[in-house]
């Protein structure tokens, strides 16, 4: 999230970031960064966009889902964002390859199908 909020929203298109189960001073953080905010539960999330993993960019156009997946190549060692570029290429009616998932898994459910011994989540 302090990727988003250092870069701010972008003025010519509507930015819109929801929160699973944040903390207010991150949800003012992006206001403040001019998103609109919205905090849903674990299951609100789900049951609202089918989001499984989180982070997760999803970029419309009206109802088209022009891209859904990961917002960079690897989130774990060394971070590089690539919403921008998505983004643009979307704008562009052009493109975006998928790019892998890392993240946390997000519901009950779905946390306990990859980590049934409760080693991560508890």
């Amino acid at each position: 999230m302090n990727h988003l909020i250092e870069r701010g929203a972008r003025a010519e298109i509507k930015e819109k970031v929801f929160l699973i189960d944040a903390e207010e001073k991150m949800h003012r953080d992006l206001q403040k960064a001019g998103y609109e905010v919205l905090t849903y539960t674990e299951e609100g999330a789900y049951e609202a966009f089918g989001v499984e993993v989180v982070p997760y960019l999803l970029v419309r156009k009206g109802e088209a889902v022009i891209y859904g997946g990961a917002y960079g190549k690897d989130q774990q060692h060394t971070p590089s964002y690539e919403d921008t570029e998505i983004i643009d290429r979307a704008k562009l009616g052009e493109f975006s390859p998928l790019l892998p998932m890392f993240g946390c898994a997000n519901g009950k459910l779905r946390k306990s199908a990859i980590d049934f011994w409760g080693l991560k989540y508890e």
